[in-house]
């Protein structure tokens, strides 16, 4: 079970997580249940998004995840996860768990319980966790059904995903730092409604249209929104490379 706590940790580690879970960059999460699980612009802990998963079947449970996130592990130690969850649901509270695969095995699962409204809450895993050099780590996020729950939906926001080498033995994960990985993986997909006044890449999973700009599956976009005008241009044609 995760640990809720107040504390931020006053020393400093590298976070390693896949650079996709700062959810800072697209990607696209499936879910097992009525509902969605994207990333959202609006509310996040840190950078510019976090991952929203809501359920719109509550009294059933749904599980977010994402076929692209690969977490590689680059030498034999100990290691901490720690996250922030967000809720804005007041008078109930919603549980889940985040559960940690390593090399396609379910490893560990820790599960949550998110008492107050409208905050971003820390939690920390119960134990560090022993991984090998090579070992992949995956992630899926389930937030709990909710039993005679009558509202039309729950939600939750996840950020702050951080997975840290405790090399130093520490007793407690040290505060949140962005991801090492530089790595950025952009997924294929549908033309994105891009927020006021922010801009987005994305790689087009089809042919279309988008603010009078006609692209072909695999070309790479900018599209900017800016004070409500939107527009797209195509930085790399595919079909020319």
């Amino acid at each position: 079970m995760m640990i809720k706590t107040n504390k931020t940790g006053s020393n400093q580690a590298d976070n390693i997580i896949d650079n996709l879970l700062s959810f800072n960059i697209p990607s696209i999460w499936t879910v097992n249940n009525t509902g969605s699980a994207s990333i959202t612009n609006t509310n996040y802990f840190i950078g510019g998004g976090s991952l929203k998963i809501e359920n719109t079947n509550p009294t059933k449970s749904i599980t977010a995840t994402n076929s692209t996130q690969s977490t590689e592990i680059k030498k034999d130690g100990d290691y901490w996860l720690s996250l922030m969850l967000f809720k804005e649901l007041e008078n109930t509270i919603l549980s889940g768990d985040i559960k940690i695969f390593k090399n396609e095995t379910l490893f560990n699962e820790q599960s949550f319980s998110i008492s107050e409204s409208n905050m971003w809450s820390r939690f920390i895993a119960n134990q560090p966790f022993n991984f090998a050099s090579g070992d992949i780590i995956t992630f899926k996020i389930t937030l709990d059904g909710v039993s005679g729950f009558t509202q039309p939906s729950t939600a939750i926001c996840v950020d702050g995903i951080k997975l840290e080498d405790n090399d130093s033995g520490n007793s407690f994960p040290s505060a949140y730092s962005k991801p090492i990985n530089i790595k950025q993986y952009i997924e294929q997909s549908d033309a994105p409604n891009v927020p006021l006044n922010n801009a987005l890449n994305w790689v087009a999973n089809s042919s279309g249209t988008s603010n009078g700009v006609t692209y072909e599956k695999g070309d790479y976009l900018l599209t900017i929104n800016s004070d409500g005008i939107i527009k797209t241009t195509i930085l790399v044609n595919f079909s020319e490379l």
